[in-house]
Formats: structure tokens, sequence, C-alpha cells
């Protein structure tokens, strides 16, 4: 097993039982995060693609370069098996340094469902949930590729971010 999917399964291990709110935040919405098409998916990690090859809830589709592979489910699954990216939802960690010290703060994930009601809404997401999506983090970011990853995916949703307030400023 290569150190990626070491730390993958490591993660994972420390979010198993942290959820965002004290109940099934499904509730909420009907589930709006584990709807979509067959094409609709979640970002998998550096090498976590290898944990789902063989399971038959999920299917991966990689684009035409193979370099970006997502995750499709069929809108159900053990909560133990979801990727990465599910199990993070609806933050995502944004890392920077100063000082020889690794800050890791926590950005609503805005690339899902606009709905979703923990993004959109004044909800606030448990202490307990952030702090193990910090610790995942921190666990991940010892792999030179996770790290890339992580850092590619906070900027995409800063700039998306900043995309939506120029946006509504032009209205």
């Amino acid at each position: 097993m290569n150190n990626n999917i070491r730390l993958i399964l490591r993660a994972k291990q420390i979010l198993k039982d942290a959820t965002p709110m004290p109940f099934d935040c499904g509730q909420l919405c009907g589930g709006l995060c584990c709807k979509g098409s067959a094409s609709d998916g979640m970002l998998l990690f550096p090498d976590e693609e290898y944990l789902y090859i063989n399971n038959s809830d999920f299917s991966i589709i990689s684009t035409a370069d193979g370099n970006i592979k997502l995750l499709t489910c069929k809108g159900y699954c053990d909560r133990d098996t979801r990727p990465l990216s599910c199990m993070l939802y609806p933050v995502f960690p944004q890392i920077s340094e100063a000082d020889d010290r690794v800050e890791i703060r926590l950005i609503p994930d805005i690339r899902g469902s606009l709905s979703c009601p923990l993004i959109c809404s004044d909800y606030y997401i448990s202490r307990t949930f952030e702090r193990a999506v910090r610790r995942a983090a921190r666990c991940l970011i010892t792999s030179p590729e996770h790290r890339e990853f992580i850092d590619g995916i906070s900027e995409e949703i800063l700039e998306i971010y900043e995309l939506r307030k120029m946006l509504t400023k032009q209205r």
C-alpha cells in the first residue's frame, strides 16, 4: 500500500464519526449533495481511486487526460466508504504557512450545490467536525501530492468566490 493511500485511510479514520451538524444535515435539503447524474461526482485525492476499483457502489470517471478523477455513486452509500471529498464537505481546508507554522483555515466549499443550507444559511458547523477536518488535513499534507491537490482546490474555491463577488457587483 503506497503512502498516499495510507494517509487517505488515516484521514478517513479521523473523519469517520465527525459530522458538520449534530443531526443528518441531509434532512434540511433532501440530501442534495448525494443527488446528481452519472457525470456528477466528487474529486478523488491522489491515488484514492485505488480504494474504489472493485466497489460496485461507485463508478470512477476520468478526464480525457486521466489527470482528474471523479467518483460517482448511486445516491446513497455506507458512510464509512464515502470518498474523502464527501467526508470534508461542506468545507475544504486552505493551507498557509507563516513563520514556520502551518495554518489550516476552513473555507465553505461552494463547488457543490449552492443551495446547500450549510453554505448559504447561518448554520454553525460543529467545532468537533472543524477540528477533525483540520487534523485530517494536517495528516494529508505530509504527502507532496496531497498538499499540491489541497492547494489547487482551495485556490479554485477562492477564485470562484472572487468571480461571484465581481459578478454580483456588476448587477
